[in-house]
């Protein structure tokens, strides 16, 4: 049986302490979001690693909009 590997990016980040209005998760650093660099950290290692990030439920629809950037398969769950 093969094992899972996942990794679980909690970006619940405001940005209020950045004195940003955008979620600090989505501030660009060397021209990509914080949590792109994190994504593709994951992505680059050798092995195949499950992501699942965690985003408060008021930036669904940012997230919904940026993700279309990324060539990522995802799924948005929420309640």
């Amino acid at each position: 049986m093969e094992r899972k590997i996942f990794a679980i990016i909690l970006a619940g980040g405001s940005g209020s302490r950045m004195g940003s209005e955008l979620p600090k998760q989505f501030i660009e650093i060397e021209g990509k979001p914080i949590l792109r660099h994190t994504i593709e950290a994951f992505q680059s290692l050798p092995l195949k690693v499950e992501i699942i990030v965690v985003l408060p439920s008021s930036q669904k629809n940012f997230w919904k909009k940026w993700v279309l950037t990324l060539e990522i398969k995802y799924a948005i769950i929420s309640w």
